[in-house]
């Protein structure tokens, strides 16, 4: 059980959120990019799970500062290394229930400099809405339902943040010297087997690539996020959802690689690592940082990678469906289906969306 009171900090969690979404609009990605966002978490929250646009901007929109602020790393020279696990240690941390609600007066006065530290804003939006969140549905469902929930959202962070320091580092091997890499692999704590694909043809690779990386699209931090503001649910049915996520992982998993594919189709040469440079080194054989993504031709992997996401979209529907189906989820299967069918429905739209390195962003 969680001892803290769910209570605190509340009252001022939410001009914490707020001021964090000042920064994180006005520092991190372009307006077009911020609307796109939106429109896809209000799809797949506030249809589904009747979630109000604040609090679906705020788990969605809002939490890519986590992203983006890994992604920022990668200039940071010799320093990058030990940043990256900084960054996912006081990420995690924040999003613990005491030490959220003690992080607040801190966050405030850091989110009170128009130039504070970015970290320092993901963490003021993690602990928000760690704070808000779990106050949110204990006034709803038991204490059990909200402290399980407590848990979900503190694993699909770490999950999340520890893709994305594996796979920030992996980019920063890449752009290393070859004479440096083995120094720098060790300081990155990156074992010799996380540098080659495990299978040895392109449609494996990608697989094998979502497996690996498909938290990095932060789907399950978005609806697990998500779950703690849903208004449409009934209280019986939030705890049903609650109990059913953590004992059916073969769920959600096939939702996250969608949407980790449907960003990937149209290849972004200015991304080290993607799904299809994970495709084409498995495909050659080669080591994840000897495949130079800005030498391959992108015409030809954009069209390669298309008729993987007519298969593989198939497929991970296919899985979803047959879950659904199942006779001992009957009583959610009007929400399951729902939340299935606007994660499949965005996973189209996001295939035409524009890559992050298409739209401007400030330092």
């Amino acid at each position: 059980m969680i001892t803290a009171d769910p209570c605190d900090g509340a009252p001022r969690a939410l001009p914490l959120l707020r001021a964090a979404r000042r920064h994180i609009r006005a520092r991190t990605r372009s307006p077009g990019y911020m609307l796109h966002a939106d429109r896809f978490s209000s799809r797949l929250l506030s249809g589904p799970l009747g979630v109000a646009p604040e609090r679906s901007s705020a788990v969605g929109t809002d939490l890519q500062i986590i992203d983006f602020h890994y992604e920022a790393l990668l200039s940071r020279g010799d320093a990058a290394p030990s940043l990256l696990a900084a960054t996912t240690r006081r990420l995690q941390d924040a999003a613990g229930l005491a030490a959220a609600a003690a992080s607040i007066p801190a966050l405030e006065d850091a989110l009170a400099d128009p130039s504070c530290a970015l970290l320092e804003v993901a963490r003021a939006a993690v602990a928000s809405l760690t704070v808000l969140g779990h106050g949110s549905l204990s006034k709803r469902v038991s204490s059990t339902a909200a402290d399980r929930w407590l848990a979900l959202w503190r694993d699909a962070l770490l999950e999340q943040d520890q893709q994305q320091e594996l796979h920030c580092g992996l980019c920063l091997l890449a752009r290393a010297p070859e004479a440096a890499r083995p120094r720098l692999r060790a300081t990155l704590g990156v074992d010799a087997d996380a540098l080659r694909p495990g299978c040895g043809d392109f449609r494996a690779g990608v697989a094998e690539y979502l497996a690996r990386f498909s938290e990095t699209g932060a789907l399950a931090v978005l609806l697990i996020g998500g779950i703690a503001f849903a208004e449409g649910p009934r209280p019986a049915e939030l705890e049903a959802l609650l109990e059913f996520i953590p004992a059916t992982p073969e769920y959600l998993r096939p939702m996250t690689a969608l949407l980790r594919l449907a960003a990937d189709v149209r290849f972004d040469p200015e991304e080290p690592l993607s799904t299809g440079v994970y495709a084409v080194a498995a495909e050659m054989g080669k080591e994840l940082v000897d495949v130079d993504a800005r030498a391959l031709a992108r015409r030809p992997l954009d069209a390669r990678l298309d008729r993987e996401w007519t298969v593989v979209s198939a497929e991970l529907r296919r899985r979803v469906d047959e879950v659904v189906a199942r006779p001992r989820h009957r009583r959610l299967r009007p929400v399951l289906t729902d939340l299935a069918s606007a994660v499949f429905s965005v996973g189209q739209e996001v295939l035409h969306a524009p890559h992050k390195s298409e739209v401007q962003s400030e330092p």
